[in-house]
């Protein structure tokens, strides 16, 4: 239990109904006995939300946030929540976009490309010398309701969500396998979990590329190959997080990094 309280929370998962009622009475009589009783609880199943109503208090809402992210208890789903990022009618400033990149929260990078999008139209405006409350230029202000609205669209619609346990049973996952790559203007990676012939996403990590001061001597640009050496690094850091996250549990994985750059295989 004490890996699995987060500020005022304790968030866990168990393999069995039996196990979880176990863990409901265990955890009750621990924080009781300190004087910090636990004032509400939500299951996954609703049979056994209605068996433990009269031993606790019980979450009524059908979804819970779950550091920062939302756990959609019928479906058993984890889901990012919508954020509040106005659509921009005629005008918007570049106040605006800082406060809408900024307002996206996504810790497991679900919707990691439009949120790069965001910051590489940030980035772009910086380059012009956009101050922060000029009005964008008509075609900046178009790239920024484009994004704002398949931000909108992607998080209502639920197009990203896992399952809280991927495969159902946390002991059927085989594999887990990390992608790199780069751009010009971005390098990142993501990480999924396999089992036979079913394909779980688990985490993703992206950055923005470096872009050119021209004020500035003798600075010069990532080249392509950089990125992806990066987009590498990146690869290793998630997987080594991963393979953290399941160790308490017993879990010993086979890992796989694929990039298809083969210089950065080289400088490897």
């Amino acid at each position: 239990m004490q890996r699995s309280v987060f500020v005022d929370n304790i968030i866990s998962g168990c393999e069995s109904e039996i196990e979880a009622e176990s863990y409901f009475h265990q955890a009750n009589d621990v924080m009781s006995s300190a004087n910090l009783p636990l004032q509400a609880w939500g299951f996954s199943g609703q049979e056994m939300e209605k068996r433990l109503a009269d031993k606790g208090a019980i979450e009524t809402a059908s979804e819970s946030k779950t550091l920062g992210l939302v756990w959609n208890r019928a479906a058993d789903s984890l889901s990012v929540q919508i954020p509040n990022v106005p659509v921009p009618a005629e005008r918007a400033t570049k106040r605006d976009v800082l406060k809408g990149v900024a307002s996206f929260y996504d810790p497991l990078g679900f919707y990691s490309p439009l949120a790069t999008s965001a910051k590489i139209l940030l980035q772009d405006l910086c380059i012009k010398g956009v101050k922060l409350d000029d009005e964008l230029a008509d075609d900046d202000l178009k790239k920024w309701i484009e994004i704002v609205n398949s931000i909108l669209k992607a998080t209502k619609e639920k197009i990203m969500s896992v399952k809280r346990s991927y495969f159902g049973d946390i002991s059927v996952i085989r594999d887990l396998h990390v992608f790199c790559d780069a751009s010009r203007r971005a390098y990142g990676s993501v990480a999924y979990f396999v089992h036979q012939k079913e394909v779980s996403f688990v985490q993703s990590k992206v950055r923005k590329t470096p872009i050119k001061d021209q004020k500035r001597e003798g600075e010069r640009e990532l080249s392509i190959s950089e990125a992806d050496l990066m987009a590498a690094y990146f690869g290793v850091l998630i997987a080594s997080t991963i393979i953290s996250a399941l160790g308490p549990l017993g879990i010993k994985l086979p890992v796989f990094l694929w990039s298809d750059s083969q210089i950065v295989q080289y400088w490897i």
